[in-house]
């Protein structure tokens, strides 16, 4: 199993527009940390990794009595930024998540027509990089790893994965949104625990 569509209603407009206008104001005086984002050289190909913020933290009480109203056992609800403003296509590398087995996400904004989310087989651990005093996100090289599967997630969508196998995001151009939580649950137990929690169940190829 690579990835599920969850059975929940979309978050209402109200609560969209709020955070957006958040966003809009807290984007003026965002200035990136070096792991927020930065280009990287694998071999001879440079890349362009897109600027990424996590807001943990962050709270929407209109947001959280939604979603407690619509699946209780959904927890640590954050805000997820992916942001290429760059004219080169962006991406966000192959990684592992910190502190969750879990994924759940609602795609606010997907960052593009094209954007796709890659799943691959695990085969090693990258290295612990600290860059100018920041604990980077652990990417893997994509050139070292076997792909099990790729989707392009639409707008107002609820989706799962097993956030402890590598995954990347392609193609984005845009500004890329994700309302991301979990539960404490991995994909299989979510599917056995929550099954008329499960929209579409989606395999490798």
């Amino acid at each position: 199993m690579v990835h599920v569509e969850l059975n929940l209603p979309p978050i209402p407009n109200y609560i969209k527009d709020d955070i957006n206008k958040f966003l809009d104001e807290y984007l003026l005086t965002w200035s990136p940390t070096p792991n927020d984002g930065y280009r990287e050289v694998y071999g001879e190909d440079e890349i362009n990794i897109v600027k990424r913020k996590v807001l943990v933290g962050w709270e929407n009480k209109d947001l959280t009595n939604f979603v407690n109203s619509v699946c209780p056992q959904i927890k640590e609800i954050s805000l997820f930024l992916l942001i290429n403003d760059s004219d080169m296509p962006g991406f966000m590398p192959p990684h592992t998540d910190f502190n969750r087995e879990l994924a759940v996400n609602y795609i606010l904004e997907t960052g593009g027509d094209s954007v796709e989310t890659c799943f691959f087989e695990q085969v090693y651990d990258p290295p612990i990089i600290v860059k100018e005093g920041f604990i980077m996100p652990r990417y893997f090289n994509e050139k070292n790893l076997t792909k099990k599967s790729s989707v392009i997630f639409k707008k107002d969508t609820w989706v799962s994965f097993d956030s402890q196998n590598p995954h990347c995001v392609n193609n984005i151009s845009g500004k890329r949104i994700l309302i991301s939580m979990t539960m404490d649950y991995n994909l299989e137990g979510l599917i056995k625990a929550m099954p008329n929690l499960i929209k579409n169940e989606h395999t490798s190829f």
